[in-house]
């Protein structure tokens, strides 16, 4: 007959906001480790399989419904569970689109992959055995209707239970994948950037910075020598930003991954995002400063000096003030540079005719009145 959810009785989130969270230093000793508690989830698991086991293709129609309404109202609780301790409702699909917060959610738990694992290996086989207890036929939706119409003339309150149950375990091993899917490049870039941030990232970085007056090479080859970091330090600097990093840092040669557990090692990702912030800060520290803006001219450049010396005499002045007036200077500084030229008479006239030629060769963008208040 199907289970209908409590509007009312809808838990309200307040223990754990995940949305907030990340918004904070996820790297903080207060929410170090600090993770959701996977086990209490997973008792409720195993107490649904044993539920399931009730359940026989062979029992009479009306106990059948009555155990798929136990079913039901059991992933409902399932649902209330991951949504008090994540903040993110799944059974409904509401969450499902949230693909880059999840994998800042597998990194924070990392610690439990092995019950989140047991976890979803727990569904896989309550969702293989409710699709065995039910008529078969050549697809889901058909064999839910089948169900459903030998159960109950009418039969479509049923199939809709049917259905519902099978996407709440659909939507269950989808958020699973989402787990085990590998992170991506963009999803470690704000991780590290979250971690340079944080006190605990200050304090792995910092010890470092004394070798940032060196080469690079002679940083990495110290990187190298250190214990904890030594193992990455050649797979994060041959980092493909095209390619799953996971992929690249936990894989063998032909490719298959061979220990998914590793790539789920907090203190092993602890040592690759140091290594990465590390490299990044002393890449910073050391890029190229930025050559000046040029400020195109709107006109030729010796149309425009032929034109200037009515107002600036002497050609050398003349190019000089519009290299320097090209090169970045904003409208204040063009004005204050021909107040100086003025001053000391290289600069013999300062009326409007100035402000258009200017103006008109892209130089002084201002206004008259501008120009007019400030000479």
């Amino acid at each position: 007959m199907g289970i209908k959810r409590s509007e009312v009785a809808e838990p309200q989130w307040t223990k754990w906001d995940y949305a907030e969270l990340i918004k904070h230093d996820l790297f903080s000793s207060e929410l170090w480790k600090r993770t959701m508690d996977w086990n209490t989830i997973l008792k409720h698991v195993k107490k649904m399989e044993i539920a399931c086991l009730l359940i026989d293709k062979n029992c009479p129609s009306r106990l059948f419904s009555a155990y798929a309404d136990l079913l039901e109202a059991n992933l409902y609780i399932l649902d209330d569970l991951f949504y008090f301790f994540t903040g993110i409702r799944i059974g409904s699909g509401e969450g499902l689109g949230i693909i880059t917060a999840f994998s800042r959610l597998r990194f924070w738990n990392m610690v439990f992959y092995k019950e989140m694992k047991a976890i979803a290996v727990g569904l896989n086989r309550i969702e293989q055995h409710f699709l065995a207890c039910l008529p078969s036929s050549s697809g889901v939706e058909d064999r839910a209707y089948a169900y459903a119409y030998a159960a109950y003339e009418e039969g479509e309150e049923d199939k809709e239970q049917v259905k519902n149950i099978l996407g709440f375990l659909q939507n269950y091993r989808t958020l699973t994948y989402c787990f085990d899917k590998t992170i991506e490049f963009a999803h470690i870039n704000g991780l590290v950037e979250q971690y340079r941030q944080s006190k605990k990232g200050q304090e792995f970085i910092k010890p470092w910075r004394r070798d940032f007056a060196g080469s690079r090479d002679n940083l990495i080859a110290k990187l190298e020598k250190d214990p904890n970091l030594g193992l990455w330090v050649n797979k994060c600097t041959h980092l493909r930003e095209d390619e799953d990093a996971v992929v690249q840092l936990f894989c063998d040669d032909i490719g298959i991954l061979t220990n998914i557990e590793e790539s789920c090692n907090v203190d092993n990702w602890l040592a690759i995002i140091t290594i990465i912030a590390v490299l990044q800060e002393y890449d910073e520290q050391h890029a190229p400063s930025e050559p000046p803006t040029t400020k195109p001219l709107k006109i030729d450049k010796e149309i425009l000096l032929t034109k200037l010396s009515v107002f600036i005499p002497d050609e050398a002045i003349a190019r000089k003030f519009v290299d320097a007036a090209t090169n970045n200077m904003n409208d204040r500084q063009i004005i204050a540079l021909v107040k100086h030229y003025k001053k000391y008479g290289q600069c013999v006239d300062t009326s409007k005719a100035l402000w258009d030629l200017l103006h008109e060769a892209g130089l002084y963008t201002a206004k008259y009145s501008n120009w007019s208040a400030q000479i």
